[in-house]
């Protein structure tokens, strides 16, 4: 099998792309789930709001129980109203109660969303697909700087839908969080294919029954995935960097 780029825009074989990977495909997935499992034992959510590929615009201000960030967008915990978990701490003026309005030196809620605008898309995008593209290519190294992308992510998205309250999972981060979290996935089985295809050529090198010609040929469809796989997370992190900019701050006023 020849490197030809050209059957990568083929119909037929993309088709194939998932029945070729399954194996990869899995093990990405569970390791996915592993590390969302684990991260809830490293990280809480303070520690991952506004760090988050997920939801790294979000900055934010603990006001008696409550979340805001700092351009006071309120964010609420399933425990409200424990005081040692989310301990009073904040200035008065922070929050005029009786009213609907955050305000700071007369700064309106109508403002929570000025920065959502074509550039904060275009450097949204970019900022996640930097994450995995480097998370595909850390294949090239056998994968570990891809598990240590994978893990800081996995963990911090299980904190936040393990401690976050449903309406604002529901919200502000299913919407765009179902085309980034697959993305993670995607790219950590983008890399694992680069790594398979290391590893097969070095089979090839040690094996008497095999040559590395062989090998290459036999698993050079790993890398024309693997380019495949870079695609896909191209065009789910468009759509999802679109839903985050301009259609969840909508949704999140809702609830504001």
């Amino acid at each position: 099998m020849s490197l030809n780029f050209e059957n990568l825009l083929q119909i037929d074989y993309i088709s194939g792309y998932f029945s070729r990977n399954k194996k990869i495909f899995t093990a990405s997935i569970l390791i996915f789930l592993f590390f969302a499992a684990v991260g809830t034992l490293f990280y809480s959510v303070e520690d991952v709001m506004g760090q988050t590929k997920i939801d790294q615009n979000i900055k934010t201000l603990k006001i008696d129980g409550e979340i805001f960030t700092e351009d006071y967008e309120k964010v609420y915990y399933d425990e409200p109203n424990n005081d040692e978990k989310y301990p009073l701490n904040y200035e008065e003026d922070y929050f005029n109660e009786g009213t609907d309005v955050i305000t700071e030196n007369n700064v309106d809620i109508t403002n929570l969303f000025e920065d959502y605008s074509f550039e904060g898309f275009i450097t949204l995008f970019l900022y996640n697909f930097s994450i995995d593209f480097g998370c595909i290519l850390g294949g090239l190294v056998f994968s570990l700087p891809s598990l240590i992308i994978t893990f800081v992510n996995a963990s911090q998205i299980g904190v936040i839908f393990s401690e976050l309250n449903f309406i604002i999972i529901l919200l502000g981060i299913i919407p765009h969080g179902i085309f980034e979290i697959p993305s993670s996935v995607f790219a950590l089985s983008g890399a694992l294919m680069i790594t398979s295809f290391e590893l097969k050529i070095i089979k090839g090198v040690l094996s008497s029954k095999t040559t590395v010609k062989e090998e290459i040929e036999n698993s050079i469809y790993l890398i024309k995935d693997a380019i495949i796989s870079v695609g896909i997370v191209f065009l789910l992190l468009i759509i999802a960097a679109f839903i985050e900019t301009f259609i969840t701050p909508i949704l999140l006023l809702m609830i504001i």
